[in-house]
């Protein structure tokens, strides 16, 4: 595994999972504000983008704490709610391909089956938005309780090329 010259603390791993957590918290709100968005494509994106800031963390410094016990049951949330939240993106981004007489014709053919499908779907989301939130803050306590010294050893076995950096405190 290639790394990077980060300095890595238990104090800068908290702070970008922290960060982390906030943009899950943006992630959820476009989410949500989708199902009531005239501008669907422009929240799609602003919650693309809380997503991807999300997932850099998730893919690289939030894997390096794939050690401890907190991080298996951030990884199950995270995909049970990614799963959902794509089926919410493909549902609410669909569009009907047969050609309606008019606008009011495609709007009632297509936005009544969606609006049945979101209302059952919606509550599945904000479930497993509210499960990997309590995952990351069960990570958080996880690492604050961890002695400083235990902490730089977890992160020195992974990246052994840098344990000289972990061992300063």
């Amino acid at each position: 595994m290639q790394t990077t010259n980060r300095v890595f603390n238990k104090r800068k791993v908290l702070t970008e999972l922290r960060s982390a957590r906030s943009a899950q918290i943006q992630w959820r709100s476009y989410t949500q504000a989708l199902t009531n968005s005239p501008d669907p494509e422009n929240t799609r994106n602003s919650a693309i983008q809380a997503y991807m800031r999300f997932s850099q963390w998730y893919d690289k410094s939030g894997k390096t704490l794939s050690e401890l016990p907190a991080f298996d049951q951030l990884n199950r949330s995270h995909k049970v709610f990614e799963y959902l939240n794509n089926q919410m993106f493909e549902l609410l981004l669909s569009h009907t391909h047969q050609p309606a007489k008019n606008w009011f014709q495609q709007l009632v053919h297509e936005v009544n089956p969606k609006q049945k499908a979101l209302s059952r779907l919606m509550p599945m989301v904000i479930k497993a938005s509210n499960d990997l939130l309590s995952s990351v803050e069960n990570l958080e306590r996880e690492i604050k309780a961890m002695p400083e010294q235990q902490f730089n050893g977890m992160l020195a076995h992974q990246f052994p090329e840098y344990e000289q950096e972990f061992m300063v405190n």
